[in-house]
């Protein structure tokens, strides 16, 4: 419940701050609209706003795969494809229970298929375009039984959509052209003052060690006596 909980948290603070980064980067691209020839770089301050945009879409996908990889087993969609052992400290290890190849999995199983793609590193070379993989997997539902459809259910179907609506507009700030230049996280967390970016500075940690602070927070905070 705590999990769930923070994780809620953060989807609603991560929309506040894209909404926040695409209005720096309107800003911005209204200054330098007439400035931006062909060929060209783009003027600094558009091209660090829509750096810092991109970084904050490439870290969210990052952590949607990790909580999707974390969530799907505990699914009753998905639970009976997976063992869970408990484990010194309170928590549990899960682990498949049949090591079957890719292409087995594609043709026995395509929602399972489909979700182990969509999960890892967004930038991984050798990986399946989210938009390919997301049409796909409705296709499937839209032809399978309800039975199937059901196995994916609401939490699941919110956590795809936020996942998918992120992949989009990443995609399209990366087809921007001229392209902008990657931005480094402690880079931008030292020089731009948006929410995005506040938080971070304000508790003087990296952004994997701010949010296991809040989180480690929220659970003393559940855990507390009314």
């Amino acid at each position: 419940m705590v999990g769930e909980l923070f994780h809620d948290i953060i989807v609603v603070w991560f929309w506040q701050s894209v909404l926040d980064e695409f209005y720096n980067a309107k800003n911005w691209h209204g200054r330098f609209r007439d400035n931006t020839a062909p060929g060209q770089p783009l003027p600094r301050k558009y091209d660090e706003a829509l750096g810092a945009l991109e970084l904050l879409l490439v870290n969210s996908m990052h952590s949607q795969s990790k909580h999707l990889q974390a969530i799907i087993p505990q699914r009753s969609g998905f639970h009976h494809l997976w063992t869970f052992e408990r484990i010194p400290g309170g928590k549990f290890t899960m682990k498949r229970k049949t090591n079957n190849s890719i292409t087995k999995l594609f043709d026995e199983d395509p929602p399972d298929w489909c979700l182990m793609q969509l999960q890892g590193a967004p930038d991984e070379q050798r990986r399946f375009d989210y938009g390919m993989l997301f049409d796909f997997l409705d296709e499937h539902l839209a032809q399978c039984s309800a039975k199937e459809r059901a196995r994916l259910d609401e939490i699941l179907f919110a956590k795809l959509s936020t996942y998918a609506a992120t992949s989009e507009l990443l995609c399209a700030i990366r087809l921007h052209r001229p392209q902008n230049k990657f931005r480094d996280v402690l880079e931008v967390i030292q020089n731009d003052d948006r929410l995005a970016w506040r938080f971070y500075v304000r508790a003087k940690e990296p952004p994997q060690d701010a949010q296991s602070t809040m989180a480690t927070l929220l659970k003393k905070f559940c855990d507390n006596n009314p």
